[in-house]
């Protein structure tokens, strides 16, 4: 165990990391198509019964629905504020992770900035700037990438 805040984790950054995900599982696409058409099927039942039948609670239904997506974005810009700890003094190690991680709840947005890191690096560019209004300066955080949080990327203000 380091003295330091941080915790030395050797796969992120590696050279010799491979590109694909190794926890990718087989099968998941079927999974992810069977989500995708089962949650059209449900826009176009709350559609019909806003539109057809004016019912108050499917209106209530569609606001939470949309609102949902906004509070997870919110909720990780908290998360990224409580999990952010002070750079230690001469920076970071190369290849170390804080030990206060962000909450596993958001190991998709891990999940995404590293699938994005190699393609298009605009969009991982908005995710930083939105947790550059969150972190104080100079502290760091460490993301989680998968779910059971064995994988993570920092992020330093």
């Amino acid at each position: 165990m380091l003295a330091s805040p941080c915790q030395t984790i050797h796969y992120l950054h590696a050279p010799s990391r491979p590109r694909s995900m190794p926890d990718k599982m087989p099968g998941m696409p079927y999974v992810l198509l069977a989500l995708a058409v089962a949650f059209a099927a449900f826009c176009v039942w709350l559609g019909v019964r806003i539109v057809n039948r004016r019912e108050r609670w499917a209106k209530w239904t569609l606001a939470a629905t949309l609102s949902l997506p906004v509070l997870y974005i919110f909720g990780f810009g908290l998360a990224v504020r409580n999990a952010a700890v002070p750079l230690p003094i001469g920076g970071l190690p190369k290849y170390a992770v804080p030990k206060s991680v962000s909450p596993h709840a958001f190991w998709p947005i891990g999940w995404l900035v590293e699938a994005l890191s190699d393609t298009d690096v605009s969009k991982t560019k908005i995710l930083f700037r939105y947790m550059d209004l969150w972190m104080p300066d100079g502290s760091v955080v460490a993301i989680p990438m998968n779910a059971d949080g064995s994988k993570s990327w920092r992020y330093a203000k």
